[in-house]
């Protein structure tokens, strides 16, 4: 083997540890996020086998903390490109909590997404369970505030923002429904106010406008962006 071979062999394996390790110490809330009604080994034992039918070979499996477990594996897209996926199953109890990471050299985000998606579904075929919903909209900014869809009834979100508000500490002035059509709820953090309004829209989603008061803009915003994610989590609704 020549000298430029050898130096090309060694940036390529240089190249695919860096590669494996940003995916692996990727943030925790990187990739798709699937809640399924199965144990952690019921749902570990999925993963595993529907990174193998994707023609993913596992790389590492280890303890990620003391419920959970970390599936790192290496597999290739449909067009020859290197991917590597990171798996984390957390066992809740009465369930679990997987949540499929995938990330190639030059690929697309959308495109690895898809990946991902697609190990979620061939686990719940395995599980005999739903597969993960499609990810919300992103929230997105109007001239009322900062707004998000979601798929839950209006009665269920309703109550998720009450405990999201609560959470974050807000002194709630008014918590007021009409049926399962809209809702209002109002309240105070330090320095700052905030409005919500719910609406179920005709194609059976709900529709919820943060506005917040009190601070700079860009506060502002980031303050109603991060309550929109909290009734997101209470929900356990998909988002990207």
């Amino acid at each position: 083997m020549t000298r430029a071979a050898c130096v090309c062999l060694f940036a390529g394996l240089l190249q695919a540890c860096v590669t494996r390790d940003s995916v692996k110490n990727a943030p925790v809330d990187a990739g798709i996020l699937g809640i399924y009604k199965a144990s952690g080994a019921a749902v570990l034992a999925s993963a595993v086998e529907a990174l193998r039918e994707t023609n993913f070979a596992v790389a590492e499996d280890e303890p990620a903390r003391s419920s959970s477990r970390r599936v790192l594996a290496t597999g290739y897209a449909a067009s020859g490109e290197s991917l590597i996926a990171r798996v984390t199953v957390e066992d809740r109890g009465v369930e679990c909590a997987a949540r499929v990471y995938v990330a190639s050299r030059r690929g697309s985000e959308a495109a690895d997404a898809d990946v991902a998606r697609s190990i979620h579904e061939r686990m719940a075929r395995r599980l005999d369970l739903p597969a993960p919903p499609p990810p919300l909209p992103p929230a997105t900014e109007s001239a009322d505030g900062v707004e998000r869809t979601y798929r839950s009834m209006l009665t269920l979100c309703f109550d998720g923002a009450i405990r999201a508000c609560r959470e974050r500490d807000y002194g709630l002035r008014e918590e007021k429904r009409t049926g399962d059509h809209t809702g209002a709820i109002r309240g105070e953090g330090k320095a700052f106010t905030i409005a919500m309004h719910l609406h179920r829209r005709t194609d059976n989603r709900t529709r919820v406008i943060v506005s917040v008061q009190g601070r700079s803009p860009a506060e502002n915003r980031d303050e109603a962006m991060r309550l929109l994610e909290r009734l997101r989590e209470e929900l356990k609704e998909i988002a990207e």
